[in-house]
């Protein structure tokens, strides 16, 4: 790499905290892992190591028109901008600083020494501007070789800068905020890119289920894939936003029962069935309600025989082929047996 690309600059938390709040320093670069890494204790005893002058490792960013486009640091930074933003309560366990306490406390509760530590720690930042998009990806990969990434993780950052700049646009649909709620540890390991994965795997016409099913290794391999079929891939991509936009249209309100990962993949294939049919977003709605009122019968006398079916091909084993399209096709048939019956 060309030296002449790397700059290195050294600045105090608080000018750090005053550059994102201008937005000069951002954290969402598209091959970045999703925030939200660290738990309560990592982040207090980061705000520890601040206030008693540990050594803090350096960052590293992308400098684009100004703005630094955080690669690495991303948890260290986001943890003490909210700290002195007073967002988060420090850990009951955390050490005091010669004799100042700093255990459950807000950044405004601290003593003014403290204070002052904590925003003049300084902070070492790498940044490299006008590089190509395979040297982003290499310097990225460099950098998380001793992290523990998800299987997806690995795979997103395979997909290269341009399609997942392009696929965010589906993680960061209204519709993930609003409607289909994924946990908190989930989001930490973009189980919502692996769904989208998955549907994107039931659309392919090109691609053949392995026994294996959708497995995280079998979903991070066929998204590694992705990148040599860039026109395809936008293809998918415009049609899992159709889909989307529908379903946000559709659903009502959260259904934690039915809305998680499993179903997920087989609701969006319904839904791209309904649109390629040419079924209204009324018809598909009342569909939708009434299959959601017969899956939450518990009895099994007194199921509908689709929604029994449906609940047969989950459970254990959900992941494998015979059940994955057990579960896609009977969410196909019980739309068209409902279309029917309304035109009867």
């Amino acid at each position: 790499m060309d030296k002449s690309k790397r700059s290195n600059n050294s600045w105090s938390a608080k000018q750090f905290k005053k550059m994102f709040e201008k937005g000069k320093i951002r954290f969402d670069h598209p091959i970045q892992r999703k925030g939200g890494q660290w738990d309560k204790s990592s982040k207090s005893l980061f705000i520890n190591s601040m206030a008693n002058g540990y050594p803090i490792p350096p960052f590293y960013a992308l400098k684009e028109d100004g703005v630094y486009w955080i690669l690495d640091g991303q948890q260290r930074l986001t943890t003490a901008i909210n700290f002195m933003n007073n967002e988060f309560v420090l850990d009951e366990d955390t050490p005091e600083v010669d004799g100042m306490n700093m255990a459950e406390c807000l950044f405004d509760e601290l003593n003014e020494d403290l204070k002052d530590e904590i925003e003049d720690c300084m902070f070492n930042l790498y940044s490299y501007e006008d590089i190509a998009y395979e040297e982003i990806e290499d310097i990225f990969f460099r950098l998380n070789s001793g992290k523990q990434l998800s299987n997806i993780q690995k795979a997103k950052a395979t997909l290269g800068v341009e399609l997942s700049e392009k696929i965010s646009v589906l993680t960061n649909h209204p519709i993930f905020e609003e409607k289909i709620k994924f946990s908190e540890n989930q989001i930490k390991n973009e189980e919502d890119l692996k769904v989208l994965m998955e549907f994107f795997m039931l659309y392919d016409n090109d691609y053949e289920m392995t026994k294996a099913g959708f497995t995280p290794t079998e979903v991070s391999k066929y998204v590694a894939g992705l990148r040599e079929r860039k026109e395809t891939c936008q293809e998918f991509i415009d049609v899992t936003k159709s889909v989307l936009d529908l379903l946000n249209e559709v659903i009502e309100e959260p259904n934690k029962k039915f809305l998680k990962p499993t179903n997920l993949p087989m609701l969006f294939n319904v839904a791209n069935y309904a649109i390629e049919n040419e079924v209204s977003a009324d018809k598909f709605k009342s569909w939708y309600s009434d299959f959601m009122d017969e899956l939450k019968v518990k009895e099994e006398d007194e199921m509908t025989r689709l929604a029994k079916q449906y609940k047969d091909f989950g459970g254990n084993g959900s992941k494998k082929p015979v059940k994955i399209m057990g579960r896609v096709n009977t969410l196909v048939e019980a739309l068209d047996e409902f279309i029917n019956n309304e035109n009867e």
